[in-house]
Formats: structure tokens, sequence, C-alpha cells
């Protein structure tokens, strides 16, 4: 699932809002809730910048490891027609072969 800043947002302002009120609540100066509401802010900021990242390169992963599942062929007809390339698949077919190969 990607990072989305909006819903991580409103959680932290959520979050904040409890916290300052527990704070006032218990006699803190105004100046201090501040001071920890700026270093709130920046630690969110950063973790911000970091989850979205991570997700990225995530995705990125994911898609490529989808996109690379192949599966090896065990006989010789499954090699023949995992062949694309036309010219070669025509002289494949043509030349004699044994019936009895099977790749390991």
């Amino acid at each position: 699932m990607a990072y989305n800043h909006g819903k991580a947002e409103y959680k932290w302002k959520l979050w904040k809002e409890k916290e300052e009120k527990i704070l006032r609540d218990s006699g803190v100066t105004e100046d201090t809730i501040e001071a920890i509401r700026l270093f709130d802010r920046q630690v969110f900021n950063s973790d911000r910048r970091y989850y979205e990242r991570v997700q990225e390169t995530g995705t990125y992963l994911d898609t490529v490891t989808t996109s690379t599942d192949q599966t090896e062929p065990k006989t010789v007809q499954d090699f023949l027609d995992h062949i694309e390339n036309q010219e070669l698949y025509h002289v494949l077919i043509t030349v004699d072969r044994p019936s009895s190969v099977v790749f390991l």
C-alpha cells in the first residue's frame, strides 16, 4: 500500500491536539508546547520523506519480480513453445531431434 500523506498528517494532527491538551492541563508553558510541536513536526516530515521513498522502491521491486517470473522449459516442446523469433523456430522444428530429450 502506498504512503498517503494526507491520511498520515490527519492522524498526526489528531495525536498532537490530544497531546497538547494533556500538556496544557498539566501546566506546561505555551513556549514549551510550541517547541515540542516544532520538533515533532520535523520528525513527522523526516518520516514522511522516508516512507515515500520506501514505497517507491517496494513497488518497483514487486513489479520486477512479477515480470521476470518465468518457468524453465522441461521438454523440447516447452523450449520450442517459448521461441519468439519465427525464423529460428522454423529452423529448429525442421531439425531431426530425438523425442526423448528432456532439459533439466
